[in-house]
Formats: structure tokens, C-alpha cells, sequence
């Protein structure tokens, strides 16, 4: 059992302080990236293909579920083919299918499989009408699958229909959106379909109106050229895009939102770091929280959220210590209002199984981002034991850990360095304490730490 005593009555602590919201769970049993993932109508998730990570990958077609109750994954039945860049949807019926992909280098495949829930086994499906990866897939409001996009090259669309197991070509759209499209269902029922890359990254979209089987440009174009972006419906009915892999022109930070009342892109807060291939998941408040690659100039910087706020229109970083910074990953919203981050290509390029949890009810900004040099994370807050600080400075420099009681009194002082980044405050009382961090003598941050005791 744990317990905080609250020294004084006058000092209250913030919600962002307590809210440590990333936990780990239990790991994948094979390391993976690429893969695909779909939350299961009985609150499973399945995982499924993917490949090791290696410059000529060894491709997968295993699959696993996660069962929320007890954080385990237990295998299930293999797909019938090796399959990673595919694209997968839930079925009307409750059963997945998976579209598509890449077995090997460049080789791409056009045949289709089903995972049949009530029996853990994959069968075949009807083939698509030619072969793609790295294409996108939505469900439609009549339960049909629209596909589009992908490689080879290509501006084809086609519809599975469930109920006569059967692709059909869709009509073809404008432009030719290869990988990094996001295809998102509108409140009206139409798609949009944004982004992608074309020889370049594009910054052009499109609508699909299933009715009238039609793709429309949108006018104009948006404000930033985007592929392996992410786009997720807000609750006001408008799409909020944001990031990029384009890097030319800062647009792996620039954001948007697109309103189908207008049919017109809007910027909205740019973000504050890099999030390539990045994901994005709507939180119970109504705000999205991206989770991505992070800054890719600096691996230190890779451990990072930002949450965007719909009623401000701007967005929060902030350094969590026990978050991935991997690419490639699958995000899953669980019914217990938890997030499932889950494998993924990792900063030093090795496909890792770790998997973690984020806690929508409770996920905030634990500490502002420090975006200059000097940055420091201290966790875990609170603590029983000992304090970790992780640091992107690569120097000799003497930096001096100082904590405090809410009286002023010192009460533990160290040397980073010296201590290897790990302070013991076993013996230390509960409560609130203070801290401080110099450089010769000039202050570089300052913050609040919370003691527990558990007993």
C-alpha cells in the first residue's frame, strides 16, 4: 500500500505532477515491425506479420493476441502467407482481414486472408485486382473495405465486399498517392484521402464519395507536404493532420485541419519535435496524442508525446522516460481506456517486441519539454527509491543534484557524474521535497519530487 503524507496544507500538488500515465506490459513474443494490428470486438488485440528489421528482412506470418485482462500475449494461428506493409481492417462480422504486402525485397503480393475469431485459423480470401503495399485501408459505413494508394506505383482504389467476398475496382483517383496515404471516413460517410508520396511527397487530398463511387479534389492544397503522417477524426467532425517523412521543409512538425463543412485545409500549432511515421489516438477529453519517432536529429530526444488540445489548438511535449522511440509500431485503444503501443523498428534499427501502456483517463504533460540544450527528465514521480536522470549533454561538466524539504532545508546533495545518474532517496522522509541542478553555480532547471513509502 502506498501513501503520500502532505507536509503542508497550504502546497497542492498538480494533477500533471501524480500523472505518470506509461507503464510497461507484457512483450510481444516475436519482435516486430511493420506488422499490423486490430482491436477485436471481444477486446483482444490481434497482432500479425510484419519482419525482423533486417536491411533484407526476414518477413512474418505469425500472429499473436493481447489480452487487456492480464497484459499477456499468447500466439494464435499463422497466416497463410509471409506478409508485412499490408493494410487490415475488422469485418463486419468480427473477423480481419489482411490485404496485400510485401513477402521479401520488393516483392508484393495482391492475395488477401481472413483470421476467423472463433477459431484462431487464417483462409484465403478473394486476390485484389493487381499487387500493392504500403497502401491504406478504411471501412466504409455500408461494412465494405476501400483500399488505395500503394507500390508499384499507383492511383487504382478497390472495395472488398464481405458479403460476396469479392474486390472490385473503385474509380481511380486523381493523383497517384503511393505509401503514406491516410485515408480517413468523414461523419458524412465519404473518405478523405490525403498525402502520400508521388516521386515526392505530396500536399494534395482528395474525397471518395462511396454513392456516387467518385474521388473529387479538395481545393487548395495543405500546408505542409506529408506522407506517413497521421489523421484522426475529431469530435467537431473536422480531420486534424499532422507530421511527415518530408523533412525539406519543416513539415515533419507542421499540422491542419481539415473541415468537410468548408472543404477547405485550416493550419492549427505546429508541433514542438519531429514525429515521423507517426500515430495519433483521439483521447476521451476529445485531444490527440501523437506518438511517433520523435526528434530525429538527437536519439535522446525519441522517448517523446505531444498532446494536442482541440480547444486551444496547440500542442504539448513532454520527455517520458519509459516511452519507445521506435517506428513502424502499431497503436491500439483498448476498452479499458488504455492505449497499446507495440513493436516497432527501434533507434539503433533492431525489431523489438516491448510493448507499453499509456492511461488515457489520466495522460498529461508530466514536465514541459526543455527544447534547448540543457535537458533533463527526472522519474520516476512519484518514487520510494531511487530517482533517475536521463540527460542529452555529452560532457565532463559538473552538474550538481540538490533536493530540498518545503522549508528550505537541504537535504541530500550529489554529483551526477559521480552517481552515475541514479540518486537514493531511501532514506529520505515522504512527502514533497524540492530539487535543483547546477552547472558552476547557475541554475538550469528546478522541479518537485514527490517520496513515497510503501509498506
Amino acid at each position: 500500500m502506498k501513501k503520500i503524507i502532505f507536509i503542508s496544507s497550504a502546497i497542492m500538488l498538480s494533477a500533471s505532477i501524480m500523472a505518470q500515465t506509461i507503464n510497461p506490459t507484457g512483450n510481444l513474443n516475436t519482435a516486430r515491425w511493420k506488422h499490423e494490428s486490430v482491436l477485436l470486438n471481444n477486446g483482444k488485440v490481434l497482432v500479425f506479420g510484419g519482419n525482423d528489421g533486417a536491411i533484407s528482412p526476414t518477413a512474418y506470418n505469425s500472429a499473436e493476441l493481447y489480452n487487456p485482462s492480464g497484459g499477456a500475449w499468447i500466439n494464435t494461428g499463422n497466416m497463410i502467407e509471409q506478409r508485412y506493409e499490408m493494410a487490415s481492417a475488422l469485418l463486419p462480422n468480427g473477423n480481419v482481414i489482411a490485404i496485400g504486402g510485401q513477402f521479401g525485397n520488393f516483392y508484393g503480393s495482391m492475395t488477401s486472408e481472413i483470421y476467423d475469431v472463433n477459431n484462431g485459423t487464417w483462409y484465403k480470401a478473394d486476390s485484389m485486382g493487381r499487387v500493392r503495399y504500403g497502401h491504406r485501408a478504411v471501412k466504409l459505413n455500408s461494412g465494405k473495405i476501400l483500399i488505395a494508394g500503394g507500390l508499384p506505383a499507383t492511383n487504382t482504389a478497390e472495395i472488398y465486399d464481405p458479403a460476396a467476398n469479392s474486390w472490385t475496382y473503385a474509380a481511380t483517383m486523381n493523383i497517384e498517392r503511393h505509401e503514406g496515404i491516410t485515408l480517413t471516413l468523414l461523419n458524412n460517410g465519404k473518405v478523405l484521402a490525403a498525402g502520400g508520396n508521388s516521386s515526392q511527397a505530396l500536399n494534395t487530398a482528395e474525397i471518395y464519395d462511396p454513392t456516387t463511387n467518385t474521388w473529387t479534389n479538395v481545393p487548395g492544397n495543405m500546408s505542409g507536404k506529408r506522407y506517413w503522417h497521421s489523421a484522426v477524426l475529431l469530435n467537431n467532425g473536422k480531420v486534424l493532420l499532422s507530421g511527415s517523412s518530408d523533412l525539406s521543409n519543416g513539415d515533419d512538425k507542421t499540422a491542419e485541419l481539415y473541415d468537410p463543412a468548408s472543404n477547405s485545409f485550416a493550419p492549427t500549432g505546429s508541433l514542438q519535435l519531429s514525429h515521423l511515421n507517426n500515430s495519433t489516438v483521439k483521447l476521451n477529453n476529445g485531444d490527440v496524442l501523437i506518438y511517433g519517432w520523435g526528434d530525429n536529429s538527437n536519439p535522446s530526444n525519441t522517448k517523446c508525446i505531444e498532446i494536442y488540445s482541440q480547444a486551444s489548438g496547440t500542442w504539448s511535449v513532454s520527455q517520458m522516460y519509459n516511452v519507445m522511440g521506435t517506428i513502424g509500431y502499431t497503436v491500439n485503444k483498448l476498452n479499458n481506456n488504455k492505449i497499446l503501443i507495440a513493436g516497432g523498428l527501434s533507434y539503433a534499427s533492431t525489431a523489438t517486441n516491448t510493448c507499453k501502456l499509456i492511461n488515457d483517463n489520466t495522460v498529461s504533460i508530466i514536465e514541459n519539454y526543455n527544447l534547448s540544450s540543457n535537458i533533463f527528465h527526472i522519474y520516476p514521480n512519484p518514487a520510494t527509491d531511487n530517482l533517475y536522470i536521463e540527460t542529452d549533454i555529452n560532457s565532463n561538466s559538473k552538474y550538481l543534484f540538490t533536493l530540498f524539504d518545503i522549508n528550505g532545508k537541504k537535504v541530500l546533495s550529489t554529483d551526477l557524474l559521480e552517481m552515475e545518474n541514479i540518486i537514493n532517496i531511501n532514506n529520505i522522509d515522504e512527502g514533497l521535497y524540492f530539487y535543483t541542478i547546477e552547472n558552476y553555480k547557475t541554475v538550469v532547471k528546478t522541479g518537485e519530487i514527490i517520496k513515497l513509502s510503501e509498506y
